[in-house]
């Protein structure tokens, strides 16, 4: 065991409380191991290929790649490995030592106070469990889940560690993107901001009161709902509208959820779900590059989708 995986676990299993949505946040990496070792059991136990004859002076030349050609699954593997670990970090070991003790964005605008006020729950420690169970349970379940049922009905099971891979790749890198914009905009939050000045240090989680901008929650809900999508899209499959409308169903409860629980401002929902989106939009995109080398005159072209 490495030593810093050693530290991360020391320090999960410390006396510090870990609450409930941390625990939640993390278990889809989890897939990765299992993702992994799956993979790697099954290029292992490959039957060795016979050695090639010798070309005849006619062959044909080599096959162009096609459309189908899949990513090397060992890099999202990796970049998913070192983003959990990244996080993991930020969020446990070296939190407090970045995390603004006051605000540097305090004064909410206009907007956000009239959200707020129409929004937010009477018990709101509901409605921030509702979000937990939705966000950090619920969308990835329900996503992941649909995204192996689609593969099934297309009968293309096979590629639903990767499809789930990547979804999973995306909701880390779109956490580690908002944990870094958190920690630098330094914005409080609408509970801590109702707070008389000396009630603000005693919050369950002082490290926590400013770092509202933006939703955590809603960014890692719509990463991995538009992650499913585009990649159910992009592989053709017939069940990729209700991969769709699922995920960005449960993702946007979660958004609203995070005001009702009084967490977040609504601009920072919005945010989270439009820079979440994008991630979960583009990273299954780049990885999934549907391109092939076909002949022309005078040489060879890539064509595809990018």
């Amino acid at each position: 065991m490495h030593a810093i995986e050693r530290a991360v676990i020391a320090h999960l299993h410390g006396p510090r409380r870990v609450s409930s949505s941390a625990v939640l946040r993390g278990w889809p990496s989890l897939l990765v191991l299992l993702l992994s070792t799956g993979r790697a059991a099954a290029d292992d136990g490959a039957s060795p290929q016979p050695d090639a004859a010798p070309d005849a002076p006619d062959a044909a030349p080599p096959a162009a790649s096609t459309p189908d050609d899949e990513p090397d699954w060992r890099v999202d593997a990796a970049i998913t490995a070192a983003g959990t670990v990244t996080y993991l970090l930020s969020e446990y070991a070296v939190k407090g030592a970045f995390a603004p003790s006051t605000c540097r964005w305090c004064a909410p605008p206009g907007f956000d106070d009239a959200v707020r006020d129409a929004l937010v729950w009477d018990d709101r420690a509901r409605a921030d469990t509702l979000s937990d169970l939705l966000g950090f349970g619920a969308t990835p379940v329900v996503t992941l889940g649909l995204l192996g049922l689609a593969a099934t009905q297309d009968d293309a099971r096979a590629q639903w560690p990767l499809d789930a891979l990547l979804a999973v790749e995306s909701l880390v890198v779109a956490s580690n993107l908002n944990q870094a914009v958190k920690m630098a905009v330094g914005r409080e939050r609408p509970f801590v901001h109702q707070l008389a000045p000396d009630d603000k240090a005693a919050t369950d989680h002082p490290d926590d009161n400013n770092l509202s901008f933006y939703s955590g929650h809603t960014s890692y809900a719509f990463s991995i709902a538009t992650a499913a999508g585009t990649i159910a899209s992009r592989r053709g499959r017939r069940l990729a509208p209700v991969v769709w409308a699922s995920g960005l169903a449960i993702a946007t409860t979660t958004g609203w959820l995070r005001v009702a629980a009084d967490k977040h401002w609504a601009s920072d929902v919005v945010t989270g779900a439009v820079l979440g989106g994008a991630v979960g939009v583009v990273l299954p995109r780049l990885r999934l590059r549907r391109a092939r080398v076909v002949p022309i005159a005078g040489g060879v072209a890539l064509h595809g989708t990018f």
